[in-house]
């Protein structure tokens, strides 16, 4: 394949409307803004609205399944996240938006040309995103492309038929990291509902106090709260599962008393995180360099911590032997620890998987529970939870330019604590919840590799798409 073409003969780019400040609304049609174009796919996870009337005078910019969008404002490539020229396709599953000034949207020039998709994936490649970002203009800070610069990218000469191949290909393997993404969304769900009804709501205890008010059985009220059965349908089940049930029903007492958090079930206490782990910060303030060639010795930056609990190693920072015995003088992660963010982005949480060690880089502290609490699953749950984070903002020092969690507030942050064998029932329902979840990061983290590797290699030509069944 030669490069004589560029995406401007196939493609032309159009650009996001000029909405204005005063158009943005809480609810109605979301408005796909620059931060809302991620690495690959769109982010609703913080977004504005506009309502009807705006839409239907700006109705050509509705966005389509299948639409690529590329943000067209960022920054330079040291910050990846907001990097300039990151581009997105639109999901099936996305919800129906409008393009934002800034945000262009690829729009074919001829049907059958080339297939779209292939575009993306051209987009998507090291040497694209290089290219922007070396043909930006503006400041590292803020840097822009134009819908010329874009156009003006080279594309390798394809046929149509190929450019379908390819895009299948690759698209197989994007399917597969999103379906396992929405598996991992779906289960964490599941956790985080559990934790809320059993220690922020206190479902299990309030079903008992309202039975035993009505004249019913309390124990049975409970074991319909925490299964989600009805009475009748308890019959159903083994007697396994009954025996289980009732079990952790009987943990549930059917009084609350007061506590400094308001009312929780009596016998129970009112704990902070450092009564169960101990928290060690990072102490150092600059950076060590990247190593010249991968090693086996990671540092964890901000971008490796998700905000669903999980470790990312995707992108890995390497470095040496020698700075790794110095960021480790304090202490090395591994396996059940968790880190948290304390600068910046507040809050956010990780643990460490099976096999993973690490050093921890700036802006983050370890959480280690103490040896008479292997409870690792009950710990992250906690920590990345909506109670937890309003408790976290509680502590969290507002400041001009970055918001700032002090070391020392962290184990002094409060939660419900039911006893032991409460925090044991819970970790055996939820740890296999967390490892398959863990599971489905690692092979992501192994697709995108392949996937990666396999991207230069097809749009190239390298590859002999005849062998391809």
């Amino acid at each position: 394949m030669s490069a004589d073409l560029t995406i401007g003969y196939f493609a032309k780019v159009q650009g996001g409307f000029a909405y204005k400040s005063k158009d943005f609304k809480e609810a109605g049609t979301p408005v796909i803004k620059i931060k809302n174009v991620g690495q690959g796919r769109l982010l609703f996870d913080d977004y504005s609205c506009v309502n009807d009337e705006l839409v239907n005078a700006t109705k050509d910019f509705l966005t389509r399944p299948g639409d690529v969008l590329i943000s067209m404002t960022g920054s330079g490539p040291s910050q990846p996240a907001s990097v300039v020229g990151r581009v997105a396709k639109v999901s099936k599953n996305d919800p129906l938006a409008v393009i934002n000034q800034r945000v262009g949207r690829l729009v074919l020039r001829e049907k059958g040309s080339i297939d779209l998709r292939y575009l993306y994936y051209l987009l998507s490649t090291k040497n694209a995103k290089d290219y922007l970002v070396y043909n930006s203009t503006g400041s590292a800070n803020q840097a822009n492309i134009s819908g010329k610069t874009i156009e003006s990218l080279p594309v390798p000469k394809v046929s149509y038929s190929a450019s379908i191949t390819i895009a299948d290909i690759l698209e197989a393997m994007d399917d597969k990291i999103e379906l396992n993404r929405q598996i991992n969304q779906t289960l964490e769900q599941i956790a985080q509902a559990i934790f809320k009804s059993w220690f922020v709501d206190f479902d299990p205890a309030k079903a008992k106090i309202v039975a035993k008010h009505n004249g019913r059985d309390p124990q049975r009220a409970a074991m319909c709260a925490i299964s989600g059965k009805t009475d009748a349908e308890l019959d159903q089940l083994s007697p396994n599962q009954h025996k289980q049930l009732a079990a952790t029903a009987g943990l549930f007492p059917d009084e609350l008393e007061e506590s400094e958090l308001g009312l929780i079930p009596r016998g129970w206490g009112v704990f902070n995180i450092g009564t169960i782990a101990d928290i060690i910060d990072c102490l150092h303030s600059k950076k060590p360099k990247a190593a010249k060639d991968k090693t086996d010795r990671i540092l964890l930056q901000l971008n490796n911590i998700g905000n669903d609990g999980l470790l990312y190693l995707d992108d890995t920072f390497f470095i040496s032997e020698e700075d790794y015995k110095k960021w480790i003088s304090r202490i090395e992660v591994s396996d059940g620890d968790c880190v948290i963010t304390n600068v910046g982005r507040v809050g956010d949480v990780a643990i460490i998987p099976k096999g993973v060690r690490a050093a921890i880089g700036r802006n983050m502290t370890a959480v280690r529970l103490k040896d008479k609490f292997p409870c690792a699953a009950f710990l992250i749950t906690l920590l990345s939870s909506k109670y937890m984070r309003r408790e976290i903002e509680y502590r969290t020092d507002i400041g001009t330019i970055l918001n700032a969690l002090n070391v020392k507030s962290i184990p002094k942050l409060r939660f419900v604590y039911g006893g032991n064998r409460m925090i044991e029932t819970f970790e055996n329902m939820v740890s296999p919840i967390l490892k398959q979840r863990q599971q489905n990061v690692i092979q992501n983290v192994s697709l995108s590799q392949i996937r990666d590797t396999l991207l230069p290699k097809l749009l190239s030509g390298e590859i002999d798409l005849s062998q391809v069944a």
